[in-house]
């Protein structure tokens, strides 16, 4: 204008973090200004959920998340956890959550809450689980996922056992820990394997 100011905009991408804004203006005659300043991008509504780093097959475990407003006004928000099986892509939620996963809350202006699940993990649960947090209020949303490894208790055990027979030779082979296997209550047998092989020495 004729005051030589200048306005302009631009859209800023989903980063929420601090960026540094630099401006510099010269003139015909090559003089210059130059200005530095911050620029913050935030959410007037954000949800931030703590994740563990993996979890075991019958876990049973407080999830929690942090949900901020961050307006001069207070907002009801509705804030929701889905569990997704990672491999299936198959919605988990009632199966898994203790309770509802929809909580309401009522949240004052320039403060955050605490909102927390209890999660069981079933025992024979192997598949990763994709958790989809989101938090919605009057005129604004946020969302966050995060996917999570599922460690078995139990570990896989090769137990092998070498059948030498000769030709026209008859053999009675007392495989033992095979036989344990029937009285363990934590042993699942998975598979049971036979080679054969004319020429043993290939294995050498």
């Amino acid at each position: 204008n004729s005051k030589g100011e200048y306005q302009f905009s631009f859209t800023m991408n989903e980063a929420l973090t601090k960026w540094k804004l630099q401006l510099l203006a010269h003139s015909k005659d090559l003089d210059i200004a130059y200005k530095s300043e911050h620029v913050v991008t935030i959410k007037p509504i954000q949800i931030k959920p703590f994740y563990p780093r993996f979890l075991r097959q019958g876990d049973t475990i407080t999830l929690f998340a942090n949900v901020s407003n961050i307006t001069t006004n207070h907002e009801q928000v509705k804030v929701n956890l889905k569990i997704f099986d990672q491999v299936t892509n198959r919605n988990v939620t009632k199966e898994f959550l203790t309770g509802s996963s929809n909580k309401k809350y009522k949240i004052e202006a320039n403060t955050s809450k605490v909102v927390d699940w209890k999660l069981t993990i079933p025992k024979n649960q192997l598949s990763p689980l994709l958790l989809v947090y989101t938090v919605k209020g009057k005129d604004n949303t946020d969302g966050e996922e995060n996917t999570i490894p599922i460690i078995s208790n139990q570990k896989l055990i090769n137990e092998t056992m070498p059948l030498n027979v000769k030709a026209d030779e008859t053999k009675e082979f007392d495989f033992t820990s095979l036989k344990k296997i029937g009285h363990s209550s934590t042993a699942i047998p998975l598979r049971y394997t036979v080679e054969f092989t004319s020429h043993p020495i290939w294995y050498v």
